[in-house]
């Protein structure tokens, strides 16, 4: 049992791995958001294997890029923060219709602080509001804390060589362009 436990430590202390799984549990994160539903997200990361690992591509391509930085937590950290915020958004919006967040959305987004009112109460942007500003303070104190670091440029290299490769050899699972935000 020991030696299975120091084969993994070994495993689990690669750089890489670690960029991996962090990769594959944002994407389920997204996609339990996105599907509103545990059970369906890991259903679906069964059912449909080349959406969740190109997803999960896209996103690790993301994490790799981030390792260039001297303060690598703080760069991660804001790479995650994007992709579920991204993803909370998403949630938000399909709450409110059947369409998916898209770039026009943030094209439009002058006309939607001022239809606020229509959807949300005071209550809900003050949370929304102490939500920000907390993030923010913890980016911040994130930022002091972490002492800089060795950039990770041969590692990120690498990484970002071979994910693009498996983003362009792994069959694109995209079936028809209506059917792309619901997969996606």
């Amino acid at each position: 049992m020991n030696k299975i436990k120091g084969i993994f430590k070994k495993i689990i202390s690669y750089k890489e791995v670690q960029w991996i799984l962090l990769a594959l549990c944002l994407n389920l994160i997204c996609d339990i958001l996105n599907q509103r539903s545990i059970i369906e997200a890991v259903m679906r990361m069964f059912t449909k294997p080349l959406n969740f690992i190109y997803n999960s591509l896209l996103i690790l391509i993301t994490i790799a890029f981030c390792n260039i930085f001297k303060k690598r937590k703080f760069a991660i950290s804001i790479c995650l923060l994007l992709w579920l915020a991204v993803a909370i958004t998403n949630f938000v919006v399909q709450s409110f219709r059947n369409t998916p967040f898209s770039f026009i959305d943030l094209i439009i987004l002058p006309v939607v602080f001022s239809a606020f009112n229509n959807y949300l109460n005071i209550f809900e942007v003050l949370l929304i509001i102490l939500l920000i500003v907390s993030v923010i303070v913890g980016l911040v104190f994130l930022y002091k804390k972490e002492k800089a670091k060795e950039r990770l440029i041969k590692h990120t290299l690498i990484t970002g060589v071979v994910v693009l490769a498996l983003l362009f050899c792994v069959k694109t699972p995209f079936v028809n362009v209506g059917a792309i935000s619901d997969d996606y």
